[in-house]
């Protein structure tokens, strides 16, 4: 059930998973040294709104006013949410801002105990990065890379995190019980979450939302897996997604789209951006907003360019495009620090201008075949 949430009930599979990756998104938490969901929670609603934490979003919405911090109110009401024990958090050598909970099911006598384990995958934009503390974890040119590579670094290295968190879950656990294992991930994470699911055979259930896709090179090296093992795949992308639409798609993958209304109903904003904040997909109730048929002609635009290194590279064999996309992505991540002078420097390189140039010129004409198509057509799901 991927709907259902009421007053008396608990929210959906969906629902509640999407709200423990929006706990994810406060660093303090995952880095923090609480037992519980609900212990960080509490400690949060009872610190003064200006003093609370904030999540990467507040820069250019504030939390009390995206409704994240209503999020928690809702979150404070829901006894299952809030008992979930944290069986591994983030150690030093984990850079990522993510969690593994579990929940034991108590049965009638004579049936097997189960327990079920959710491993919130988190990644948080901090001055560029997704940092901790100043701790490196993920960067903006290892998001670039993926469109690319078969597997950056950082999917890699969440493998890591994740063989870690399910020994920690299967801990003190007596031989019988059986294990229900889910991942889920918000962005990157969403990503991160799938790629976890393909690799490793014991996930028995992946929700991603607005989790960009996989490079052809991914699709090509797990093709085997991919058709093995995808149908185990959730996608909940806003019909508004600069994310989730980005690269290509897996088999199998049951992909839902969410009519979002602008996040305007509580920000005014209508910029696309604002689709990406997670509560996006949710309705005042906390309930997912309706589902649509397609993406719209921007999604389009923006799965077609995000195939462009790729496919330049397949005719361009001087042309180096892991360079331009690692130069891109650092350009970025050194603008959001302030470093103005030395993002400059990093778009100046000539592989990184020659991608940008195709881009806008791919961009300007797509757009008017895509803005056709959007309202003659039907745009692909």
């Amino acid at each position: 059930m991927l709907n259902t949430f009421g007053k008396n009930t608990v929210p959906g599979t969906a629902e509640m998973l999407l709200y423990l990756d929006i706990l994810t998104y406060f660093p303090e938490f995952a880095h923090g040294d609480y037992e519980t969901a609900g212990d960080f929670v509490r400690e949060y609603l009872q610190t003064p709104a200006k003093k609370r934490p904030t999540t990467m979003f507040s820069g250019f919405c504030h939390d009390e006013r995206s409704g994240v911090a209503e999020i928690m109110e809702k979150i404070s009401r829901f006894d299952r949410l809030m008992k979930l024990k944290i069986a591994y958090a983030p150690s030093e050598t984990d850079n990522i801002n993510s969690l593994c909970f579990t929940e034991d099911t108590i049965l009638p006598c004579g049936k097997i105990p189960k327990r079920k384990v959710y491993i919130i995958i988190g990644c948080n934009y901090r001055l560029g990065e997704y940092s901790c503390g100043g701790v490196l974890t993920n960067t903006w040119a290892d998001n670039f890379l993926g469109a690319v590579q078969a597997d950056t670094v950082e999917q890699q290295s969440i493998l890591s995190f994740f063989d870690k968190a399910v020994a920690a879950a299967k801990k003190d656990l007596p031989g019988n019980t059986e294990l229900s294992i889910t991942v889920s991930g918000h962005s990157k994470a969403g990503n991160m979450a799938q790629y976890i699911t393909i690799l490793r055979e014991e996930v028995n259930r992946c929700i991603s939302f607005d989790g960009q896709g996989f490079s052809g090179r991914f699709v090509r090296k797990y093709r085997e897996q991919i058709l093995r093992r995808g149908s185990k795949i959730i996608s909940i992308c806003p019909n508004v997604s600069i994310t989730g639409s980005l690269l290509h798609c897996l088999e199998n993958v049951r992909t839902i789209h969410i009519k979002t209304a602008v996040l305007g109903e509580k920000g005014g904003h209508i910029i696309p951006l604002y689709y990406h904040i997670p509560v996006s997909v949710l309705d005042d109730s906390g309930k997912l907003r309706a589902r649509t048929k397609h993406w719209t002609a921007l999604n389009n635009i923006l799965r077609s360019l995000s195939m462009l290194p790729e496919n330049m590279a397949r005719v361009l064999p001087l042309w180096d495009e892991e360079r331009a996309l690692k130069r891109i992505g650092t350009a970025i991540m050194r603008y959001f620090k302030g470093d103005k002078a030395t993002a400059v420097c990093e778009l100046l390189d000539p592989h990184a201008l020659f991608l940008i140039a195709a881009g806008l010129i791919a961009a300007a004409v797509l757009a008017p075949f895509m803005l056709v198509k959007a309202i003659f057509g039907k745009s692909y799901p």
